[in-house]
């Protein structure tokens, strides 16, 4: 198996809208970390793949054909064999070409431009390639923390110790000929959110990176988000809320994992082997049904204009007798090296899902992502539903879905990716 690896800038050069929160009016004011594309091509036989991780919020459909479509023209590759994952950092820019929320103004000039970096990453990663081994280890780690905290009215979106949450730092290394790693994917559960304001940066995914490249010189870090939908960064204020900064705590909160990482790639890890196969499939998504005219209409009399938005469109469509959707679709890629499972989801997917799909895919390794091509909020577990809270509960009315997902979601996401990677 050969590999090459490119990482580009994208970084905007301008004060630019940002993607993370609904409250930001104004645009960027400045820049805290630099933020980059990060491209890893691996050729095996007649086989050939990318993966590239971006220090963005995500991908909207839209914005991921036009990439994949770039590279696929310029590199002569299958949709399939193009796998675009973002670290979810809440301090980057907007760029869903089609996506976008919670924004007055939308740079389209820029989106375009990053189209053409992701692009150029990719061929600058299939440049040289270079015969690599791999392997895989993964180790304890703390950063995250469940968010969703059972109270008398509800689920709260404060720490929850107790929660589920999945304690893996999993790490691939693709070593050269000298044993030296040419590129390490990092992977790790937890929403970049140690940061609001206005500086652009890839909060704690960004410095981890560098962490673990200050340590390996002449390798590319690269990380990968995984199911954080329900997960948050462990930095609280000792009143059972969550804290915001200041720019050190993400800082500190990086440099932790890195050393994690590197406590992993110093460990006893595993040798894989075995040949490179990609896998892309789209399914729906079925929503519970239409909504509840009661409910939109007290919605449709809420202070939160989105949440008024939604109530308004939910009661002119029940009034016309418009056609609610019945569901989303949602895409699902896998990539194998080998005995490692790499398999990627679309959205917010919450860690119910890395867990269970681990322990049924055991002793195999494998990095469960999320994030990854489309972003289509969140993917709750069937558990969840029940519990309402944000993610399972109030989310669709940011999305304008009719109703949460239905509860057979979660076993056709699982079973659709055991299928892919059987």
């Amino acid at each position: 198996m050969n590999a090459g690896v490119a990482t580009i800038d994208i970084t905007p050069d301008r004060p630019i809208c940002m993607a993370g929160y609904a409250a930001r009016p104004s645009h960027s004011q400045g820049t805290y970390h630099k933020l980059c594309a990060k491209a890893l091509y691996v050729e095996d036989g007649a086989e050939r793949a990318v993966l590239l991780t971006t220090d963005l919020i995500g991908f909207d459909y839209a914005t991921c054909d036009l990439v994949k479509t770039g590279i696929g023209n310029a590199m002569d590759l299958a949709p399939e064999n193009i796998l675009l994952t973002a670290t979810h950092t809440h301090t980057g820019p907007e760029m869903r070409i089609k996506g976008h929320k919670y924004i007055d103004e939308f740079d389209h000039e820029y989106a375009l431009e990053l189209v053409d970096k992701c692009v150029e990453a990719a061929v600058q990663a299939a440049r040289a390639p270079e015969p690599v081994t791999i392997r895989f280890g993964s180790v304890p780690c703390t950063l995250g923390v469940n968010r969703r905290l059972p109270t008398p009215s509800g689920i709260a979106m404060r720490p929850n110790p107790h929660g589920l949450a999945d304690p893996d730092a999993s790490v691939a290394a693709f070593d050269r000929a000298d044993g030296s790693p040419l590129a390490i994917l990092m992977l790790y559960a937890c929403h970049p959110t140690t940061l609001g304001g206005y500086l652009v940066g890839g909060d704690y995914p960004g410095f981890a990176q560098d962490y673990v490249e200050e340590a390996f010189p002449g390798a590319t870090a690269m990380f990968i988000q995984g199911c954080a939908g329900d997960q948050k960064v462990r930095h609280v204020d000792g009143k059972g809320g969550f804290r915001s900064g200041p720019y050190e705590i993400a800082r500190s909160l990086g440099h932790e994992l890195g050393r994690a990482i590197l406590l992993a790639l110093g460990g006893a890890m595993e040798p894989v082997s075995g040949s490179l196969r990609t896998r892309m499939t789209e399914i729906e998504l079925p929503f519970q049904g239409p909504p509840d005219r009661e409910e939109a209409a007290k919605m449709a009399e809420h202070s939160d204009k989105h949440l008024a938005a939604w109530g308004e469109k939910m009661l002119d469509m029940l009034d016309t007798g418009a056609e609610f959707p019945t569901g989303r679709p949602f895409t699902i890629q896998t990539f194998e090296f080998g005995e490692l499972a790499l398999p990627a989801m679309a959205g917010e997917v919450c860690v119910g899902y890395a867990l269970r799909l681990k322990e049924e895919l055991a002793p195999r390794p494998a990095m469960i992502a999320a994030y990854a091509n489309g972003m289509i909020g969140y993917i709750p577990t069937a558990a969840m539903l029940p519990e309402g809270g944000y993610e399972a509960g109030r989310s669709h009315y940011y999305n304008m879905f009719p109703s949460p997902y239905a509860a057979e979601a979660e076993d056709a996401i699982c079973e659709e990716i055991l299928r892919l990677l059987s």
